[in-house]
């Protein structure tokens, strides 16, 4: 998980340089997730997944 966590900012941040880069005018940029992490997704028993966390949604 932390190298695929390492590897997705690292990709963030070349999007949001490049985009920067190739544009005349200032921007806003939203980077935003559907839903919140899976570290306690219990897809065998819905019972026991940590429901909030599951349903959390990252915005930056």
């Amino acid at each position: 998980y932390r190298n695929q966590a390492l590897y997705i900012v690292e990709e963030i941040a070349r999007t949001v340089d490049r985009i920067i880069r190739n544009t005349d005018r200032p921007v806003v940029i939203v980077v935003q997730g559907d839903h919140g992490p899976g570290s306690e997704l219990r897809w065998d028993n819905i019972q026991l997944t940590n429901k909030i966390e599951r349903h959390g949604i990252f915005n930056a």
